[in-house]
């Protein structure tokens, strides 16, 4: 596990950076702003599948971190000279760190939750963080993240990665297409409503950072829970608490709440994902780490979101839980409770 939380570590740092260009971009970015931020989300999170596919080839999950590290290091460096090469590597570096250090979390904690819990966490803290203090902080902190992330690529050289777990093929085990067409669909369902609940106004930065902290303490908890009471269980308790807590929350315990419960199933997600998809794990990971994100934020980049509220949110999370009844069902998760 120690790897697993240095890489949740990395994870925080890359995120963060990220969130300080994108941070900076929005309030002195000028007519471009829009633009170079659709491109970071484009290629971070479009191109992990993509990225993770590559890995699964090369059987290099370590290579995607070290050189995603990299290249978010050079990007911060651009980004203070031009803002558009600087974008473009720092989200070709997220693709490739997140597909490398999601299939290594998966490898070196196979059948559980927790692992992938724990290395998705920080990443969220990070990301939230980033974007809040870069009008604060972000002629210190943007090169102080490209030095960390330039040590952290040159660290990620030398991770300990077990040999296997990966052929390179996309090997299903037998008769999971569906489930997983629907999995990532129903974690895309979740990952709509948390962009809702990330676009809000906040009427403070630390507000804001504080629910970032809820969002990240969920998929590490989660993760746990996740292995203690059956991954279909904790699902079904997480989606209903997060509904009532958000469609009730008329105070920030309720909202932390909510946004706790709704992201404490990401490391269940992506593990089960991991467990059958089990020899292209990087594939696996960038399944819920971007396609899924990023299919779940697209009605924000074409609408205004007004038409999201209550009705709405409950609509999306019952059939998110139904996607997971399905997905979950059966002898995949009957092995996973009796482990």
């Amino acid at each position: 596990m120690m790897t697993i939380l240095l890489l949740g570590i990395a994870h925080g740092l890359s995120d963060a950076a990220a969130g300080l260009a994108v941070g900076w971009l929005m309030q002195n970015g000028g007519a471009d702003a829009g633009l170079l931020i659709f491109l970071y989300n484009g290629l971070a999170f479009g191109l992990q599948p993509v990225s993770g596919l590559l890995l699964d080839v090369w059987k290099k999950p370590r290579l995607g971190v070290a050189l995603g590290l990299a290249l978010t290091s050079i990007g911060l460096v651009s980004f203070q000279f031009d803002a558009r090469p600087g974008m473009l590597l720092i989200g070709l570096g997220s693709a490739l760190f997140h597909a490398g250090g999601g299939a290594i979390s998966i490898i070196l904690s196979p059948d559980k939750a927790s692992g992938p819990g724990m290395f998705s966490a920080f990443g969220v803290i990070g990301l939230v963080t980033g974007v809040q203090l870069s009008p604060l902080y972000g002629s210190f902190l943007i090169p102080a993240l490209g030095v960390s992330t330039a040590v952290l690529s040159i660290a990620g050289i030398f991770l300990h990665v077990p040999a296997g777990g990966s052929s390179g093929k996309i090997k299903l085990s037998s008769g999971y297409e569906v489930p997983i067409l629907i999995i990532v669909l129903a974690f895309a369902l979740r990952s709509l409503v948390w962009s809702s609940v990330d676009l809000a106004p906040e009427e403070t930065v630390w507000q804001a950072i504080l629910i970032g902290i809820s969002a990240g303490l969920g998929k590490l908890v989660g993760g746990f829970l996740s292995d203690k009471m059956g991954w279909l269980n904790w699902m079904i308790v997480a989606l209903i608490g997060s509904a009532l807590s958000l469609t009730l929350a008329r105070g920030q315990t309720l909202v932390l709440t909510g946004v706790f419960l709704l992201q404490s199933g990401t490391g269940l997600t992506i593990a089960w994902l991991g467990r059958v998809l089990p020899e292209s794990p990087a594939f696996a990971a960038s399944l819920a780490l971007g396609a899924a994100v990023i299919i779940g934020g697209l009605p924000f980049v074409f609408t205004d979101g007004t038409w999201f509220g209550e009705t709405f949110l409950l609509s999306a999370l019952s059939l998110s839980m139904l996607g997971y009844l399905v997905a979950l069902r059966g002898n995949m998760e009957k092995r996973q409770t009796n482990n």
